[in-house]
């Protein structure tokens, strides 16, 4: 989604033909008895687990030691095709004024020996391989310098976002109040489907759906997505994406945005406008 796409619209959103009322879906949360709390939660224990042992991993490096709790570990991003011959992913450790690359190479020849590797962020990764005998398993005396190409990966808005859910998102919306709200009008261009749009600006964001209202119905012409995350620093956030299609398949958003600081609201706003 380019930036000339998510621009603030120049023409009023039709707020009325977007439904106030949140319909509930096949997937919403199991109903919880008594007082319904607002508070949120990490999406899933994998995710807690994976960055406990990241950290205690990271922990154990002077060089990162003063760089704060981790905040957030991605899932590995393969930079190789399969089956070739050094298999190499990457992790993304997002910390509130740092990045930490974790490169892991697998070596897929038996008859190789890599030693002394080095990644160079800009596309390359030189490396130097030992010869091994296959018959005795001995390592040569000198080994061969090489390089070897990965793919390319981005750091995105969304690697500073943790998915949190909440139990009840009115409630939710309720608790944080008006005074950080920042609310604006995008137009997304032309799309398929609202089905569409609205992936692209989850996915953007990288925040939680609530309620099942990540499902669009089919050939709906309006729909409102509720969204829940936590933004680096641990600061909570709320988004209700109200979205309208029309017959040429113009899309336009309505964003409404709720934190616990109004900079994490304008910075919502700027991740949307340059997605």
């Amino acid at each position: 989604m380019c930036s000339s796409q998510m621009e603030p619209s120049e023409e009023p959103f039709n707020i009325s033909a977007v439904s106030k009322e949140v319909k509930p879906q096949p997937l919403t949360e199991k109903k919880i008895q008594g007082k319904k709390p607002s508070g949120f939660g990490v999406s899933s224990n994998g995710v807690t687990q994976s960055v406990d042992t990241y950290e205690k991993l990271l922990s154990s490096f002077p060089e990162f030691s003063g760089f704060g709790p981790l905040f957030k570990s991605s899932s590995p991003i393969e930079l190789t095709e399969a089956e070739t011959e050094y298999a190499v992913n990457v992790v993304k450790h997002i910390y509130s004024g740092h990045i930490v690359f974790q490169y892991n190479c697998t070596n897929t020849i038996s008859e190789q020996l890599l030693e002394n590797v080095t990644v160079i962020v800009d596309a390359s990764e030189a490396e130097e391989f030992a010869k091994v005998d296959p018959a005795s398993g001995e390592v040569e005396e000198e080994g061969v310098e090489d390089e070897y190409q990965l793919e390319d990966f981005e750091v995105v808005a969304a690697d500073y976002m943790l998915r949190a859910p909440v139990l009840n998102f009115k409630n939710a919306w309720d608790s944080l109040g008006p005074d950080c709200e920042r609310i604006d009008e995008y137009g997304l261009g032309v799309r398929e489907s609202l089905a569409e749009a609205v992936n692209a600006v989850i996915n953007i964001l990288g925040m939680q759906p609530c309620e099942g209202t990540e499902v669009v119905p089919n050939n709906a012409r309006s729909h409102t997505c509720l969204l829940s995350g936590i933004f680096i620093g641990n600061v909570k956030v709320l988004v209700r994406l109200s979205f309208g299609i029309d017959g040429p398949k113009q899309v336009a958003m309505k964003l409404a945005v709720r934190s616990e600081d109004v900079g994490t609201s304008d910075a919502i706003h700027e991740i949307v406008a340059n997605g």
